[in-house]
């Protein structure tokens, strides 16, 4: 594992990231525009040894289609995987195959969480939501969330022996 920082830390192994859109051929208004039904899977595989987790999910959803001047393209890239290990934030190298439906999505059920928009308007906002209201007194801080306890003996044990297990199976494969 290689440091990054004071809490940053490369695991120095790849999760891929694999995305799969199926169109049913299904298509419906909504809000005066046509939306496409679409089911789209990601599945994550981790190397042994690194920071994210492997799994697989599947949302069914109905989508507005994506300007095509604001399609992304992905590749490979460093970002956070799963956990802290040590009191640090475990980086692990990412590689993306696929990618997940563009435009919105009107409704999207992933089997544990459904969003849906239920009204949406072109009309310009009221001028009047950007104006500081009368009576604002500018503050030196916003009173936040506590901070975070440190992890546990046993979340670090338990952090510990799921990379050591991790591991040790990378040895049998």
């Amino acid at each position: 594992m290689r440091s990054l920082g004071p809490s940053t830390y490369s695991s120095g192994k790849t999760l891929d990231i694999y995305y799969e859109i199926k169109g049913t051929g299904e298509s419906k208004e909504f809000f005066g525009e046509t939306a496409k039904h679409l089911i789209w899977s990601e599945r994550r595989v981790a190397e042994p040894g690194a920071c994210g987790m492997s799994y697989t999910s599947e949302t069914d959803g109905w989508y507005f289609p994506e300007p095509e001047e604001t399609k992304q393209h992905f590749g490979t890239f460093l970002a956070a995987g799963r956990g802290m290990r040590g009191g640090g934030l475990c980086l692990d190298k990412i590689v993306v195959h696929g990618r997940r439906p563009g435009g919105m999505a009107v409704i999207a059920n992933d089997g544990s969480f459904k969003t849906e928009i239920v009204e949406l308007s072109s009309e310009p906002l009221d001028k009047s939501l950007f104006e500081v209201p009368s009576g604002y007194t500018k503050v030196k801080n916003l009173p936040g969330p506590p901070p975070s306890p440190p992890p546990t003996l046993p979340q670090q044990i338990q952090w510990e022996l799921a990379r050591l297990v991790r591991e040790l199976e990378a040895w049998f494969r």
